[in-house]
């Protein structure tokens, strides 16, 4: 399989889609290619008082503030990466957090206040060159969640129920955003493995065509 990307150096692929749809994974089958950048974003690094909020569906209106603090940090830094003419692929962009909002917070001025933080993010933020948006049920999402084991920091039951009814709000976000998003590339999860060779090299040629 190919290790470069062509013609995309400086430039920014974006990952997004609801937790347990494959962004990890995907973002990771980056990490060998040359002149790549990966900003992942990993769970077991989480603060101790957000995997707390999570774990007990409270204080969710910081936590998606801590989200979207972290995501548009990770995504200044993608910025200045690419400006050293590396292809940087992040796994959470500053749209991830808009995803959480109807899902996690309940009364609608603070629905309200978390919208309005995430229009203003997108028209002052350049957006990625390209957004790959993996979509995947309910039922699957489920499985792979509860396929990271009890070792996953927010492994539970409930949590991993209400987790996986966030795909609704991911797939809802985006297809009601999309003159925002450049070039979108939506891949259907259970049509595509990137583990087999063919699949990726299917997204990876995806990619080249939107670029060149």
């Amino acid at each position: 399989m190919a290790t470069s990307l062509k013609n995309l150096n400086s430039k920014i692929i974006g990952i997004t889609g609801s937790p347990g749809s494959g962004k990890t994974t995907l973002a990771s089958m980056f990490m060998d290619f040359d002149n790549a950048i990966v900003i992942q974003e990993n769970v077991t690094e989480f603060p101790e008082f957000i995997l707390k909020n999570l774990r007990s569906k409270t204080k969710l209106f910081e936590t998606i503030l801590w989200f979207r603090n972290k995501q548009v940090k990770d995504f200044l830094l993608a910025r200045s990466w690419a400006k050293k003419n590396y292809t940087v692929i992040i796994e959470s962009t500053f749209y991830q957090y808009q995803q959480y909002i109807d899902h996690y917070i309940s009364d609608e001025p603070s629905r309200e206040i978390l919208r309005a933080t995430g229009d203003l993010d997108n028209l002052l933020i350049t957006p990625p060159d390209i957004l790959i948006y993996l979509s995947l049920n309910k039922k699957n999402i489920k499985t792979n969640l509860f396929n990271k084991g009890e070792a996953w920091p927010l492994y539970s039951v409930e949590l991993i129920d209400y987790l996986s009814e966030m795909v609704v709000y991911s797939e809802q976000f985006v297809k009601t955003h999309t003159e925002i998003f450049p070039n979108l590339i939506e891949v259907d999860r259970s049509l595509y493995d990137f583990s087999r060779s063919e699949d990726f090299s299917w997204l990876l040629q995806r990619i080249n065509n939107i670029i060149s």
